[in-house]
């Protein structure tokens, strides 16, 4: 799958500089931000867990639940993620 998603997108890529092609759509703030909101709702019921008592309180937990959330955002958006 991630091999047919890169072809996609690679094709997609070069139809967008090639001159004799029709342009491909990239999303903008709108649609970047409609990209993200279930990783927006993951933290969101992150800290909805931890205001509630039922994640345990940390310094270093919040950090590393970004994090991988982060990285997971990166592998599932590819370049539509936001940058951080």
């Amino acid at each position: 799958m991630f091999a047919q998603t890169t072809r996609l997108w690679t094709s997609a890529l070069a139809s967008t500089f090639s001159p004799n092609s029709t342009p491909v759509h990239v999303p903008g703030a709108a649609g970047q931000a409609f990209l993200a909101m279930p990783f927006d709702a993951m933290r969101f019921h992150y800290a909805s867990a931890v205001a509630a008592g039922l994640a345990h309180r940390s310094i270093l937990a919040p950090g590393q639940f970004e994090q991988a959330l982060d990285t997971l955002e990166k592998l599932i958006l590819g370049p539509l993620a936001r940058q951080r």
